[in-house]
């Protein structure tokens, strides 16, 4: 059905009645929603979600700054005011900017292992959630091999540190918790 000028010329000033009305809804949402932020006292971690706010403990949440997907399993550094960073990719500003300041990285590592004694530390690779995301339901296998910060279960081949010390004519034996 063909319209005529005058039909879409009405059909356009209605749609531009719309959209003004539809304008002064959304600020008055708006209008609304700073009230509520205000009364109760919001953070924007409270509301799109921080290292403790609602996003990052559901599964592939995304975060309020960038919109990067970053689960809580992979959070590596944070400054503890809800900025966190995977080790992944470039790093943020806030980060940048600390270590501009003369902060170094690792005063903002996230301490996974914190209080775990010799006897009782485990492997960062078979913790419950899975280096390469998602919910894994493998169990926690103890640290049988050390070298410093290397540490092996001693499951699986032979992990580059400890091949390159054999190479070198020590033994495996030499490394055992």
């Amino acid at each position: 059905m063909s319209q005529t000028l005058l039909q879409i010329q009405e059909q356009i000033a209605r749609l531009q009645r719309d959209e003004q009305r539809l304008k002064v809804e959304a600020a008055e949402v708006i209008a609304k929603i700073r009230v509520a932020i205000e009364a109760y006292g919001f953070t924007p971690d409270d509301l799109f979600g921080g290292p403790t706010g609602p996003a990052t403990r559901s599964r592939g949440a995304l975060r309020a700054s960038g919109g990067t997907a970053l689960r809580e399993s992979a959070v590596k550094f944070t400054d503890g005011h809800g900025n966190v960073w995977g080790g992944r990719g470039p790093r943020p500003n806030w980060l940048r900017t600390a270590l501009a300041q003369g902060h170094s990285l690792e005063d903002f590592a996230v301490d996974r292992m914190a209080g775990a004694g010799a006897a009782g530390e485990t492997s960062r690779w078979s913790s419950a959630s899975s280096a390469f995301g998602g919910d894994s339901k493998r169990r926690v296998v103890a640290i049988k091999f050390r070298d410093g910060d290397n540490v092996w279960s001693g499951r699986g081949s032979y992990p580059r540190w400890l091949r390159e010390a054999i190479d070198k004519g020590r033994s495996v034996e030499d490394f055992r918790v």
